[in-house]
């Protein structure tokens, strides 16, 4: 039995953008894709209050019960998600029986649409993870300058004697 909390965040994916702006709402309803989210953006898009552990918990339950799947570092609204929600109308077709991997259909759905440079969420991580680098290269050589004031001290007070 769904929650509120679970409802919320099978609208939260289901009201979710396109992948890439160049994917109309229209080719989503079309059967093109489902809509898919990060779970920093499905946490974005609930109220504070609410714990990203919380929101973690809730999708694998719903993911292990069949209403989303995860893929590509995204969740994606199943068929049974979207028909939980009443969204579910005969006048759309999703595709929900693919012969191959949804990674390989993204691939190729996208794949004129993809500009050479990285995906914003890739750029994102990476940026992360240099201020991240940074940080402790910063503190490394805090510890390196204290080092060779101690090791001064050492070569000062051998000297000394």
């Amino acid at each position: 039995m769904l929650d509120n909390l679970d409802r919320g965040i099978l609208e939260v994916i289901d009201n979710a953008p396109s992948i890439l702006r160049s994917v109309s709402k229209r080719e989503i309803e079309a059967g093109v894709l489902f809509p898919s989210l990060t779970t920093v953006d499905i946490k974005r898009n609930l109220p504070n209050e609410i714990d990203l552990n919380v929101i973690e918990g809730r999708l694998n339950a719903l993911k292990n019960e069949g209403y989303i799947y995860f893929e590509s570092n995204r969740w994606w609204l199943t068929q049974r998600g979207k028909g939980v929600l009443g969204r579910d109308s005969p006048s759309v077709s999703y595709r929900t029986s693919i012969s191959k991997p949804m990674r390989k259909v993204l691939e190729e759905t996208f794949s004129s649409f993809e500009s050479p440079r990285k995906k914003p969420s890739q750029n994102r991580e990476l940026l992360n993870r240099k201020r991240e680098l940074l940080r402790e290269i910063g503190e490394l050589e805090k510890k390196l300058v204290q080092k060779r004031l101690e090791l001064e001290e050492i070569n000062k007070t051998i000297s000394g004697e």
